[in-house]
């Protein structure tokens, strides 16, 4: 409702937007400016017209964190029409041959202002002292990782494994990726797309 309502069209989210700059076609100020209507699209075409470019998103949160005068998260927005547009199975075409825009190299994000907004000033340029290796005894590794279709599980409970060795396999014809183990083990479980490994 707040996005709704308080979006004022200023065009910055889009403006700023790295992937928008470097060519690509993401226009968060236009889903924003079509949220309003969401329910009341029905067919796929006009819902890709309105929503479409959300998906060329990489949530880097520009837009929420620096861009917005608002306060508002376009980067949230696009996320969730993210995955309407999956589950209408809409085959969004993407730029494979991007061309930055013109203006590129004058509309860079200050890094410090945006670590500020983070609120992360009193960590920069501190560094560990020493470093700490994790060894985890048991992972969660999701199958699905992305806006596409989750990896095919190609081993069998109980298998053992090694770190390095493919979980999940692309499925066919759909945009997905293999995924592989982190660590070697057994293992133990798989639900909901999601794989655990014992050591």
């Amino acid at each position: 409702a707040q996005t709704k309502s308080s979006c004022i069209q200023c065009k910055m989210c889009t403006d700023l937007c790295p992937r928008y700059l470097t060519g690509h076609h993401v226009e968060p100020n236009v889903v924003m400016r079509n949220l309003y209507r969401y329910d009341l699209i029905e067919s796929n075409e006009e819902f890709e017209n309105a929503f479409g470019s959300a998906v060329n998103c990489s949530n880097c949160g520009v837009c929420e964190m620096f861009a917005c005068p608002m306060g508002l998260s376009p980067r949230q927005v696009n996320s969730f029409i993210k995955g309407e547009i999956a589950d209408r199975k809409i085959d969004v075409e993407k730029n494979l041959k991007p061309i930055s825009r013109e203006g590129f190299e004058y509309k860079k994000i200050p890094t410090a202002r945006l670590i500020a907004r983070l609120n992360l000033t009193k960590y920069d340029g501190k560094h560990a002292d020493q470093c700490i290796e994790f060894e985890p005894n048991t992972v969660h590794i999701s199958l699905k990782q992305h806006i596409g279709a989750p990896a095919v599980f190609c081993k069998n409970i109980g298998d053992k494994i090694n770190a390095g060795d493919i979980l999940g396999t692309a499925k066919e014809n759909a945009l997905s990726t293999n995924i592989h183990a982190s660590i070697s083990g057994v293992i133990d479980s798989v639900e909901n797309n999601v794989v655990t490994i014992k050591k």
